[in-house]
């Protein structure tokens, strides 16, 4: 299981790239890492033999380093994209999770599985479908930088990095969120009493 560094993150940043785009390829053959972001949906990779030409690591799912032709990021960004950008939130965790699926309740179930951040009680709190979801979903984690915990996840038998866990409350993670959205978007949860006394931590 491979870090970001300090400067990846801070060049991620830069080029408005989501931590939830990044996939951990440490140990990988490129072949093989290009196909589990296929399947889950994901762009960008760390973790990589460094490229020849500066010695950097993130590249896209084909190989191709995005710090040296950061016009290859263009070609894979999703910030335009239609998608749900949900809040979902484990109780026993203490943690909150921004993300964006095309399908809700088989990526909480996914969560589950998959034991993300450690835990397996993530629950959907509320969520909104845009065009432009990526560029929502990148916005609210921004928001909620000082937020931001780190965990792991077990993924086809191997342990990944997630970033795109808070450690904040629901209230405040739905702030950002709607505060990220267009005009016009609604926000929908459900029983707004009991996701308060619940997941404001």
């Amino acid at each position: 299981m491979a870090d970001l560094t300090p400067d990846e993150l801070s060049f991620l940043s830069v080029q408005k790239i989501s931590l939830r785009e990044m996939f951990d390829a440490s140990g990988m053959r490129q072949k093989d890492y290009e196909l589990a972001m296929k399947a889950t949906d994901q762009h960008f990779a760390y973790g990589t033999p460094p490229c020849r030409a500066g010695g950097h690591s993130l590249k896209t799912r084909y190989g191709h380093c995005i710090q040296c032709g950061t016009e290859k990021i263009a070609f894979a960004l999703r910030h335009h994209i239609p998608a749900h950008v949900y809040i979902a939130g484990s109780y026993r965790g203490k943690i909150i999770k921004i993300g964006l699926a095309k399908d809700t309740g088989d990526r909480i179930a996914q969560l589950n599985d998959w034991r993300y951040g450690g835990a397996t009680d993530w629950e959907l709190l509320a969520f909104a479908h845009t065009k432009q979801a990526g560029k929502v979903e990148f916005a609210t984690q921004n928001m909620l930088s000082e937020h931001r915990s780190t965990g792991s996840y077990i993924r086809d038998g191997n342990e990944q990095q997630c970033y795109e866990l808070f450690g904040c409350g629901y209230s405040i993670a739905k702030a950002a969120l709607l505060k990220s959205l267009p005009d016009g978007v609604p926000l929908k949860t459900s029983k707004e009493d009991r996701l308060k006394a619940v997941y404001d931590f």
